[in-house]
């Protein structure tokens, strides 16, 4: 039996890395309806009861909106949404946007990998010193540092699995800049 070639394995791991970042969008959608809930239960019983719910207003900022931003990285990435700004980049020749294309691509990432390794660094050090929040109920942090290196290495992975697609035009990266770029 023949090896699979290169590009199908990228493409059945590209497949399987859309399918999760499809997945963690679904756990942020699920944590922005927390917050919405949490946060208008939270000010009925305060306003109305007089009686706030404990730790909402942490567990909302420190584990609810960190889901939401982190979990919701890779799709933000898939669907090729990131802010850029083209009007520069547009007006170049298409060789020099080819080599800058690819900087970018390689840049980010370098950079994701970077975060990802400082953000490992800090959930190790917060895990093994049981940081809990100032709040009154004082629960630990370290699974919301967990939340941002799952993050984390979603979009890692997409955005380092696309540098080979920057040659043929397929990088999610600049997937939304092609169409910028034609209306032009």
């Amino acid at each position: 039996m023949s090896e699979p070639s290169a590009e199908k394995r990228a493409g059945s791991v590209g497949r399987i890395l859309d399918v999760l970042s499809g997945w963690m969008m679904h756990v942020a959608m699920f944590s922005l309806a927390m917050i919405m809930l949490l946060t208008a239960a939270d000010a009925f019983a305060r306003y109305v009861l007089n009686l706030p719910i404990t730790g909402a207003v942490e567990f909302t900022g420190e584990y609810l909106l960190v889901a939401l931003v982190f979990l919701a990285l890779a799709y933000t990435y898939h669907e090729g949404v990131f802010v850029r700004v083209t009007f520069f980049v547009s007006k170049m020749p298409p060789g020099v946007r080819f080599v800058l294309d690819h900087i970018v691509q390689v840049g980010c990432a370098l950079i994701c990998i970077v975060l990802l390794y400082g953000t490992i660094l800090q959930t190790q050090r917060v895990f093994t010193s049981k940081t809990t929040t100032n709040s009154s109920i004082g629960y630990v942090l370290w699974p919301a540092y967990a939340i941002v290196v799952i993050g984390l290495i979603l979009l890692a992975l997409m955005v380092t699995a696309d540098v080979l697609k920057v040659r043929r035009g397929q990088s999610s990266l600049f997937k939304r800049e092609k169409e910028i770029i034609e209306e032009e």
